[in-house]
């Protein structure tokens, strides 16, 4: 899910960390470049939890502009690997 916030000030970033750090919902939380703030990784037992956890915690909140959703249908690639080599060459 790719949040943007109405006005990211400071205290707006803090206030919207603050709170999806106790939904269960939140796997992840990452702060992005581009067109929104935040990307979330959120899972949830169906599509009609999914949208009743979208509806009621995240749009409701006051500083959230728009959230938009981007559904995995399929993993082609998904690994915890880290390839060193790339990172510190020999």
């Amino acid at each position: 899910m790719a949040v943007k916030l109405d006005r990211p000030t400071r205290s707006n970033l803090r206030a919207f960390e603050t709170t999806v750090k106790e939904f269960p919902e939140v796997l992840g939380c990452a702060t992005v470049t581009g067109a929104v703030d935040y990307v979330l990784r959120v899972v949830t037992t169906d599509m009609h939890t999914y949208d009743d956890f979208l509806r009621d915690q995240i749009l409701s909140m006051d500083l959230v502009q728009t959230a938009v959703s981007r559904i995995v249908i399929r993993s082609v690639k998904d690994t915890t690997d880290l390839p060193l080599h790339l990172i510190a060459p020999e």
